[in-house]
């Protein structure tokens, strides 16, 4: 909701772009978010079975499946643009040439995002809850905050679009680095 009022201060075209293209989106995250619940649960089936060797296997699986999907979906979003776009805006709209600037800023970063949550899903398979979280508040909160409003009187709208590159960024790092520590593996699942 505050980077949403971050954007309403670039003016109703602008509005309209991020709107569509969070529409859009939202679409791309589906995958990921299915993925990571799939990841999630065989990831607890072979923690509950002792089975520690296949859970390595079963995340890095779901992140190529994830990765896969959303470069795909992305892709596909980035080549067909403006006949994709024409569906929510009219022809000629000056939304849609903002809409493909923030699509290829923000775009490929639902990458990094994906695999984000396949991690993370699978950490929470075995109960490991509070770094996951904290992961979130600091990246969503912190970082997006902090560059988008940080930066945005010198760089204007773009500010916004490039605070979501970095909270993916690290986003996808502490948890991958979260991931690879291996401290969530001692927790006892509930």
């Amino acid at each position: 909701v505050v980077m949403i009022g971050l954007v309403n201060r670039e003016g109703v075209t602008t509005t309209a772009a991020f709107g569509v293209m969070n529409q859009l989106w939202s679409y791309v995250q589906m995958p990921a978010i299915a993925v990571g619940g799939a990841v999630s649960a065989m990831v607890a089936q072979n923690i509950g079975a002792d089975r520690w060797d296949r859970v390595g296997k079963i995340v890095w699986a779901g992140v190529g499946i994830n990765v896969l999907m959303t470069a795909v979906l992305i892709a596909a979003m980035t080549l067909a643009a403006t006949p994709i776009l024409l569906l929510f805006l009219p022809a000629g709209s000056a939304a849609i040439p903002i809409a493909i600037h923030i699509n290829h800023v923000i775009g490929w970063s639902f990458i990094l995002m994906g695999v984000s949550v396949v991690v993370t899903f699978a950490v929470r398979a075995n109960g490991a809850v509070i770094a996951p979280l904290l992961i979130l508040i600091l990246t969503a909160v912190g970082v997006r905050f902090g560059i988008g409003f940080g930066l945005h009187d010198r760089f204007g709208a773009d500010a916004i679009w490039w605070a979501f590159i970095a909270a993916a960024v690290t986003s996808c790092m502490l948890s991958v680095g979260y991931y690879a520590n291996g401290s969530w593996r001692k927790l006892k699942p509930l």
